[in-house]
């Protein structure tokens, strides 16, 4: 029985996974959001929708954490402006479920809400 349980975890914990390459390929319109050096430069409803798209992925706690590392990894590669993404979440009205660091601009993946 309980090798049926822990098959059953597992197979629910792969079935929620998020993949970050799906996670990549949902928000295109924010792209020049992202590249275009302006501060005053606002997201579109189209990018704000997709971001909102994304962030509706993580529906268990295990999604959340997929999450955020791919957050993780996108924003270590591509370096973001923090003032940009804090921009993205105030302008389309979106909340994270893990704090960001305002220096850095990564998540912090331990403190998943």
């Amino acid at each position: 029985n309980l090798v049926l349980l822990l098959a059953f975890c597992f197979s629910a914990r792969a079935a929620a996974a998020i993949e970050c390459s799906d996670v990549l390929s949902r928000p295109v319109h924010c792209l020049s959001y992202f590249v275009t050096p302006r501060a005053t430069l606002t997201p579109t409803s189209a990018c704000c929708r997709e971001s909102e798209e994304v962030l509706g992925m993580a529906n268990s706690m295990g999604a959340k954490e997929d999450l955020c590392n791919c957050f993780v990894g996108l924003i270590r590669g591509f370096r973001p402006n923090p003032n940009k993404i804090e921009g993205l979440l105030s302008s389309c009205a979106l909340q994270l479920f893990f704090p960001i660091d305002p220096v850095t601009a990564l998540p912090d993946c331990t403190q998943i809400q």
